[in-house]
């Protein structure tokens, strides 16, 4: 049997195709009509998967241009500070902590880049990894906590992790 609208083969008794999430058809006998069966309302996971997907990649696209522009920084600093005259040991320590803080933003971004569009692909193991960046994007106030508290509401709650388990492609 085969999904009507991406094609791809599925198994007997599943009720939404693995690979692009829609609900699947019953079987008919030829010659009869299908009775029709009522649909299933979307959960919250089906309402808010791509909108939180498309969010990650955004937040994510911004975070690695700042981490860019940081790690970037690093390497003029030195210069400045010689310019400045000043010498607080100032021109070791400044290039390690824009060093530093631009590197944990380039892993924040790349994560959340995957967390995307692992997202978006529905795939088994994304949730988690949304979940995590969620509850660590937190403190970020006022975007990341947003962005972490509409993460939680969606993917959190048990009913999120069945309907996300129904929707996911194996990895």
């Amino acid at each position: 049997m085969f999904c009507n609208y991406c094609g791809k083969e599925f198994q007997a008794g599943q009720v939404f195709c693995a690979y692009c999430g829609k609900p699947l058809a019953p079987e008919v006998a030829p010659g009869h009509q299908a009775a029709a069966a009522p649909l299933p309302s979307e959960g919250r996971v089906a309402r808010n998967l791509r909108l939180l997907a498309v969010l990650w990649l955004a937040v994510s696209a911004l975070r690695l241009v700042q981490s860019g522009a940081l790690l970037t920084m690093r390497h003029s600093m030195p210069f400045f500070l010689d310019r400045l005259g000043l010498d607080w040991g100032l021109e070791r320590l400044i290039p390690r902590i824009l060093s530093m803080v631009g590197g944990l933003m380039l892993v924040s971004a790349v994560a959340g880049l995957i967390a995307g569009w692992g997202l978006l692909e529905r795939r088994s193991w994304a949730r988690v990894l949304a979940m995590v960046l969620g509850a660590l994007a937190l403190i970020r106030f006022p975007f990341g906590t947003a962005l972490g508290v509409y993460t939680l509401w969606v993917l959190l709650p048990s009913q999120s992790e069945r309907e996300y388990h129904l929707m996911a492609r194996p990895a």
